[in-house]
């Protein structure tokens, strides 16, 4: 199918100008769509729209085969160069409430438990990792010591902790075997209190009762 336009034939894909300098008679051809059959890109060079230029490209110059990193080398690639004045190795991937994240082999782990089972051994069982340094993203094995779960909260600088240190409930009375005792939310309790709390609910009563 042949049309005729201003300055030219169009031949089906291809228009054909012809120049206006000499060029021994031959017209110059242009490509208007791909060259390559029912593709209807618009053309892009060589006669080949984006899409097949780019894919004869990649033919022509094959991206080097890289052989898939180890687990070991895609975690010290997250390890920054930068190290506080404590000697702290802050993890430099994802972080969730401070404490580093990797992934091996499709599952979630703790980053800084991970090297401690690489590089030193298994934890045991019952225990878990207690950070030395106070320090969550820190993934030195020097900082790192396996303790039980009470240790580890005690040593935190969470309430938890904080209300263990006590010596004297709010009131001042001692927290000594006599006066303590583990009321029903597992928090430690003072029996004078309780009694003084028992004693004032006891004459309120009294009062509603018998006014």
């Amino acid at each position: 199918m042949t049309a005729t336009g201003i300055g030219g034939i169009i031949e089906g894909r291809h228009h054909v100008e012809w120049p206006a300098h000499d060029t021994g008679g031959f017209p110059m051809l242009h490509y208007s769509t791909c060259s390559i059959p029912d593709c209807a890109s618009p053309h892009r060079a060589k006669g080949l729209c984006n899409r097949h230029y780019l894919q004869e490209w990649s033919k022509r110059h094959p991206r080097p085969v890289r052989p898939p990193r180890t687990d070991i080398e895609r975690f010290m690639s997250k390890m920054p160069a930068l190290v506080n004045e404590n000697e702290c190795w802050i993890w430099g991937g994802a972080k969730t409430n401070g404490y580093g994240r990797f992934t091996v082999d499709g599952r979630l782990l703790m980053a800084y438990r991970w090297f401690y089972e690489y590089t030193i051994g298994p934890i045991p069982d019952g225990l878990v990792i207690d950070h030395l340094c106070n320090n969550p993203p820190c993934v030195n094995t020097r900082h790192l010591k396996p303790c039980t779960q009470r240790e580890n909260v005690l040593r935190s600088e969470s309430l938890t902790a904080k209300l263990a240190t006590r010596t004297h409930c709010p009131a001042g009375h001692s927290y000594d075997s006599e006066n303590t005792y583990t009321s029903k939310t597992g928090a430690r309790a003072c029996r004078e209190c309780s009694r003084t709390r028992t004693r004032a609910w006891r004459a309120k009563l009294k009062e509603v009762q018998y006014p």
